[in-house]
């Protein structure tokens, strides 16, 4: 409801996050839990967190996604959930928890980082093109100010520029000159 009205985009964020996490909680949970192929599912969770909400956003996803992850194994463990392939040494889980957290937070980090980077470049995108605008209108400026004819061709011999000069001198307007060949 909230996607189709197009208002409150934020909470709509965090409700996708809340619901992606819940769903990548019970799919690891149903398969197999700390042996599960869809940990995965965190990462791209995590990576988005990052990119739409910056750092804070990938370090709240990871934290998340590890909480929820270790749930999983501790209930798991404790017998509270039916976890398939048998019971694991709590040593083994707790490696395995730990080495996810890294690698979750690693992601944030990294994918905080790309955000960071991304908006940067963005911002200096935007700035090269309101320069080239300007250039441009400077550029029609002095064009259009020279009393001399000035016709232009690219590299194919089309014409490209014909000022007001140009269409006097040789009674052509500049619609029918404009992208002829010479």
């Amino acid at each position: 409801v909230l996607w189709w009205s197009g208002r409150q985009p934020a909470r709509q964020l965090y409700l996708q996050i809340a619901v992606d996490l819940g769903i990548a909680t019970v799919v690891v949970a149903q398969t197999h839990g700390s042996q599960s192929p869809f940990v995965s599912f965190y990462l791209l969770i995590i990576i988005y967190c990052s990119l739409t909400l910056g750092r804070n956003g990938g370090v709240i996803g990871a934290a998340l996604s590890t909480i929820l992850y270790a749930g999983v194994i501790a209930l798991g463990h404790l017998g509270m959930l039916t976890v398939a392939g048998g019971p694991t040494e709590l040593s083994t889980l707790t490696f395995r928890i730990s080495l996810h957290a890294l690698g979750f937070f690693s992601v944030a980090f990294l994918g905080s980082n790309l955000s960071q980077r991304l908006r940067v470049v963005q911002e200096e995108l935007e700035q090269k093109i309101d320069s080239l605008e300007q250039l441009q209108r400077l550029t029609n400026h002095i064009v259009s100010s020279i009393r001399s004819g000035l016709m232009t061709t690219d590299l194919d011999g089309h014409i490209t520029l014909f000022n007001s000069a140009a269409e006097e001198l040789t009674e052509k307007p500049r619609s029918a000159a404009i992208y002829r060949s010479i």
